[in-house]
């Protein structure tokens, strides 16, 4: 539940145009200047990258039972076993799709999952209820006048949007390819719909999460493990192809946040400055289809982010600020480069949880390389191993578990036996980071038992002993440092003294790996030691720390980690 560290370097704002590099346009005085408290809420929000500070009563709970269970939930809070990772790992992925025929959609084909959902059903009823259907409140009392010319009864969705919801809110990859002018309307209010209501229902889980940590806090418990969030603040992306395109998109999500009289728009007379499109005389003969797609601004390169506060919604905020990118292809891909570009970025797609496509047959016409370029990168990132920046061997060992339950007793067997043999013979200053609270006190206790010569540090050390423990192991009188990932999350400091350090388990912040590595004295001489061995980095991980691998060494580094029959894999910068 607590905020990400981002690399400084990493997290510069990014310009999400071209125009947009410094203060080139001012926030207009009429409608883009924020009241003083949304100020402050916005400042504090954009410097920790996250919504998760917002002081904001945003529960929307519903005074009606609801009769089934969010899909929101299902799919981002339950979690695997370790029978369904080896059904999706063992499963054939060339398996027969089944068909089948609806009014609204005509044909289709789905593809059945090894695990769980292995059918799908397309119910629809006259009148549907969006809090049944799991919509936020705040989205449920501004649908009805952004959707009105969509319906024609006086239910809240139309037969198609009623399907279409129902398949995007369960987070099934889909592709529909019946889209007509007729129906851009219902498809486009449908998936902003789910968009902002995916948005909302992760700031409420960082929040509700905050809070619990927060409490446990206070009453001096442990406190528990959350992964609420990704390793930057973007989580949906949508692609289109015109500057027109993303004009609608933009007014429609405004319109389902905002009620008319209420919040403020940033930059808003910027945007219609920038995305309004000039009527194109029509002096040549077309035919219409022709006039409804080449309508407005038909520019083709263009990004904007949006970041969405309680009161407020931050048009051209930067990417790594943002909760939704709308952008072209072009747009994106004059940011992310390609191979061997120098000054690319694109760890602003590494935690999308939303891709929207719309207009994919336009996209064909522009250019499907710039798609093709996008799909390799979303959610791949280079891992924060990149930058350490010490040359010094980083030995990564894993350890066989069979189940999830095990990972705790296999790790603390294979340290015992093949790990801290090599550290209390004749090697001295090593830091051991312990990211579990059990796992620290499991090896503290041995470690006392065994009469090896050691100390810690964890979040429950106070200031005086902290300072007198670092003292202590600078001086060498001090050969085994255990220190806790809590411990550094809340205080940031620098160890100095570590010849050695080892990762009992892998950081669940990223930075913090080659944070504490960097912390390595590599001079000798600076050490008072009379016989100082080079500086090594052990790393202990298994086949169940799949998240934290990924976000350390990097999407394909990981692949191969995970999949080498090798236990034992080195690094070196």
């Amino acid at each position: 539940g607590d905020e990400n560290f981002e690399d400084k370097s990493m997290a510069t704002a990014l310009s999400p145009t071209d125009s947009d590099s410094s203060n080139d346009i001012e926030n207009d005085d009429d409608d883009d200047k924020m009241d003083e408290n949304e100020d402050e809420l916005s400042e504090l929000d954009e410097s920790n990258d996250s919504p998760v500070n917002m002081s904001e009563n945003d529960t929307d709970e519903d005074p009606i039972p609801l009769l089934t269970e969010d899909p929101f939930k299902t799919h981002f809070e339950v979690e695997l076993t370790s029978d369904d990772l080896d059904k999706l790992k063992n499963s054939d992925q060339k398996k027969q799709p089944q068909s089948f025929k609806n009014d609204c959609l005509d044909a289709v084909t789905y593809y059945p999952t090894p695990i769980a959902i292995s059918t799908i059903s397309l119910s629809t009823s006259d009148n549907s209820d969006l809090r049944q259907l799991h919509v936020k409140q705040r989205l449920i009392n501004q649908w009805n006048i952004v959707n009105k010319k969509c319906v024609s009864s006086g239910g809240a969705l139309s037969p198609l949007q009623e399907i279409l919801f129902g398949l995007i809110s369960s987070y099934r990859d889909m592709l529909y390819v019946n889209r007509t002018f007729d129906n851009a309307d219902q498809i486009r209010n449908i998936y902003c719909l789910h968009a902002l209501n995916h948005v909302l229902k992760i700031r409420q889980t960082i929040l509700k999460n905050n809070s619990k940590i927060i409490q446990a806090q206070k009453e001096k418990k442990e406190i528990p493990e959350f992964h609420d969030q990704g390793f930057t603040r973007p989580k949906v992306l949508i692609l289109v192809p015109f500057r027109e395109s993303a004009k609608k998109i933009v007014e429609t999500c405004n319109k389902l946040l905002l009620a008319s009289d209420e919040g403020q728009i940033n930059y808003k007379k910027r945007f219609q400055s920038e995305f309004a499109g000039d009527e194109e005389k029509r002096n040549v003969i077309r035919p219409d289809d022709y006039w409804q797609l080449f309508t407005g601004n038909t520019d083709d390169h263009f990004r904007i982010g949006i970041n969405i506060t309680r009161k407020v919604i931050k048009l051209y905020a930067p990417f790594y600020n943002s909760d939704i990118i709308i952008a072209s292809p072009l747009g994106l891909r004059t940011i992310i480069g390609a191979k061997g570009d120098k000054n690319r970025d694109y760890d602003f797609l590494s935690s999308l949880d939303i891709v929207i496509a719309d207009q994919v047959d336009v996209l064909l016409m522009q250019n499907w390389d710039h798609i093709l370029i996008k799909c390799g990168i979303v959610n791949n990132i280079d891992g924060s191993i990149c930058q350490v920046g010490l040359q010094i061997p980083q030995v990564f060992h894993k350890i066989d578990c069979s189940a999830i339950n095990d990972i705790s007793t296999e790790k603390f067997n294979f340290f015992k036996a093949e790990i801290l043999p090599q550290y209390r013979a004749d090697q001295c200053r090593t830091l051991i980071f312990i990211p579990s609270y059990f796992d620290f006190v499991r090896i503290k206790n041995y470690l006392k038992k065994e009469e090896i010569n050691y100390d810690y540090i964890s979040e429950s050390t106070n200031a005086s002993r902290t300072a007198r423990i670092r003292a202590h192991f600078v001086d060498n009188k001090i050969s085994i440092l255990l220190y806790t990932e809590r411990f550094h999350f809340f205080r940031r400091y620098k160890i100095r003294g570590i010849r050695h350090i080892i990762f009992y388990g892998l950081p669940q912040y990223p930075i913090f790996y080659p944070e504490i590595i960097n912390m390595v004295e590599t001079d000798a001489s600076r050490l008072k030691s009379s016989s100082i061995p080079g500086a090594t980095c052990t790393v202990l991980y298994t086949k169940y720390d799949i998240y934290q691998l990924n976000r350390i060494v990097g999407t394909e580094r990981c692949q191969q980690l995970l999949a080498s029959s090798k236990k034992t894999h080195l690094f070196t910068n």
